[in-house]
C-alpha cells in the first residue's frame, strides 16, 4: 500500500483539530505499517508526516518541486518536466495539480520498483486525460462557465491563483455558495480582496 499526501489545510476542524499539526497527526493514520508514502514539501506538515512513517518503518518519497523544469501553460495543458519524464502534458488547471501530479509520478516510480510493469506512456496518457470534477471545472466555453467546489482557505487560494494564472484581464461574475459550517468570512475575504471590478452574487438560505 502507498499512501499519498496532498495539500493538509484547516478543513472539517470540529472532527479532525484546530490547527494544521493536529489535523496532519489526524491524517497520518493513513499511513501503514511497513509500506510507502509519497508527498511533496508542506510547512509544519513534512516533519510530523517523516516522524510517523520513521515510527512505522514506512518508506518516505517527497517529491522535489525543484525538479519541475520548462514549465509553461495555455487554455488546455500545463506542460512541464519532472526528472527524466520530460514534455508531461496535464489536464487539470491550476499549480497545484502540478504538484498532485508529481504524487502520481512518483507513486508509479514505486510500484515500478516493486515488480509492477507500468510504461511511461501510460503515466502520460493518464496525465493528459485525467478530469477532476468540481475543482476548476470548465463546464462551458461560451460563455466561459468555471466551477470549483472549494471551500477552505486553501482550496480558495488556489482557485484565486488559477484565476489569475488564466484570465487575469476578464471582468468576472461569481456565484459564491458557503455551508455556514465553513469558514466563510475567510471564503469571502480571500475571494472578494482586490475584486472592486469583479460581480460577486451571494446565496442564501431562509
Amino acid at each position: 500500500m502507498i499512501s499519498l499526501i496532498t495539500d493538509i489545510g484547516l478543513d472539517h476542524m470540529a472532527i479532525l483539530g484546530d490547527t494544521i499539526e493536529e489535523i496532519t497527526k489526524v491524517k497520518a493514520g493513513i499511513i501503514k505499517e511497513n509500506q510507502d508514502t509519497v508527498m511533496y514539501f508542506q510547512e509544519n506538515v513534512t516533519d510530523i508526516i517523516a516522524k510517523t512513517c520513521k515510527e512505522k518503518n514506512n518508506t518516505l518519497c517527497i517529491a522535489d518541486l525543484d525538479a519541475i523544469k520548462n514549465y509553461s501553460f495555455d487554455n488546455k495543458f500545463q506542460k512541464f518536466d519532472y526528472k527524466n519524464y520530460k514534455n508531461i502534458l496535464i489536464n487539470l488547471k491550476g499549480e497545484c495539480q502540478v504538484k498532485n501530479s508529481l504524487l502520481a509520478i512518483e507513486t508509479t516510480e514505486i510500484l515500478k520498483s516493486k515488480g509492477y510493469d507500468i510504461k511511461e506512456e501510460c503515466v502520460r496518457e493518464g496525465l493528459k486525460n485525467v478530469i477532476h470534477k468540481a475543482r476548476f471545472e470548465v463546464l462551458s466555453e461560451s460563455p466561459k462557465v468555471i466551477f470549483d467546489g472549494g471551500h477552505n482557505e486553501d482550496a480558495i487560494r488556489n482557485l484565486k491563483n488559477s484565476i489569475d494564472m488564466y484570465y487575469p484581464n476578464e471582468e468576472k461574475i461569481y456565484i459564491v455558495s458557503i455551508l455556514k459550517s465553513k469558514d466563510y468570512k475567510t471564503v469571502v475575504e480571500l475571494l472578494t480582496k482586490g475584486n472592486k471590478q469583479d460581480i460577486f452574487i451571494f446565496t442564501s438560505r431562509k
